[in-house]
């Protein structure tokens, strides 16, 4: 794209929006898997509790926890992204 003149945000951009992506992909998935994990163990952890007289119940993150992961993991994606492309952008322009 360089060699076709387009500039850093041209080429930045789509690198940007898919590094987002990845991130709230990796974070809904990361949420999918606590979930499983959680529906997993709820009843081995139930009768742990039961033994013991406590009142341990297990609980997810909530609707504010699961949209703060949400939104770090995209953030974090993005960041990523961001460092990328501009090493991309650095390291092309060195070559002859």
């Amino acid at each position: 794209m360089l060699q076709l003149g387009a500039d850093d945000a041209d080429i930045r951009r789509p690198m940007l929006h898919f590094g987002a992506l990845l991130g709230a992909l990796a974070g809904a998935a990361a949420l999918l898997g606590a979930h499983a994990i959680g529906l997993a163990l709820a009843a081995p952890l139930a009768a742990l509790s039961a033994a013991y007289a406590g009142g341990l119940a297990p609980d997810g993150p909530g609707a504010a926890g699961a949209l703060a992961t949400m939104g770090a993991a995209t953030a974090l994606g993005w960041l990523g992204a961001r460092w990328a492309s501009g090493h991309y952008l650095r390291t092309s322009r060195l070559a002859p």
